[in-house]
């Protein structure tokens, strides 16, 4: 699984990255976080714990089976892409709406708060980690994007070639 607080909102990594590694700390799930840079201020990491600055997407999603994200437009549509359910943790800029979006179209849960605590987060990563329904709706919109129009007829659409 992955957590990340994104490339930005990451000063103060106890509200959700920190949380997620303590929370999972015991669990039979091999945590990979990435800090964005910022400090992750623990004394001892987890056995089960990953941690990197920066960590390329389009190599370790398609590895993931959820990831917690504070909810940024780029994370989570990346994570759908490669059809990973959402544990989505947000309350700033369009986070809210976003998280509301991860629960509504039943690819995660969403939650709009600027944190979360150890416990809730391992709930929520066990709750989308035990139901098949979330991964179903994930792939189905993965499907979707793939369907969709390429990088290069986007580009020419808006081109007007």
């Amino acid at each position: 699984m992955h957590v990340t607080q994104g490339t930005v909102a990451n000063t103060d990594l106890g509200q959700l990255v920190r949380p997620v590694i303590e929370g999972l700390a015991d669990a039979e799930v091999l945590v990979v976080a990435s800090t964005g840079g910022g400090d992750l201020a623990l004394d001892r990491l987890p056995d089960n714990a990953r941690v990197a600055d920066f960590l390329p997407y389009d190599e370790l999603l398609p590895r993931c089976d959820v990831m917690v994200t504070n909810g940024g437009y780029g994370s989570v549509n990346h994570a759908l892409r490669y059809a990973v359910p959402l544990v989505a943790v947000g309350a700033t800029e369009d986070k809210r709406d976003v998280a509301a979006r991860v629960t509504w179209s039943g690819v995660g849960l969403g939650t709009t708060r600027r944190s979360i605590d150890a416990a809730r987060a391992r709930r929520a990563v066990e709750r989308v980690l035990r139901n098949p329904a979330y991964r179903q709706r994930a792939r189905e919109l993965a499907d979707q994007i793939a369907a969709g129009p390429s990088r290069d007829e986007v580009i020419d659409l808006i081109a007007g070639d």
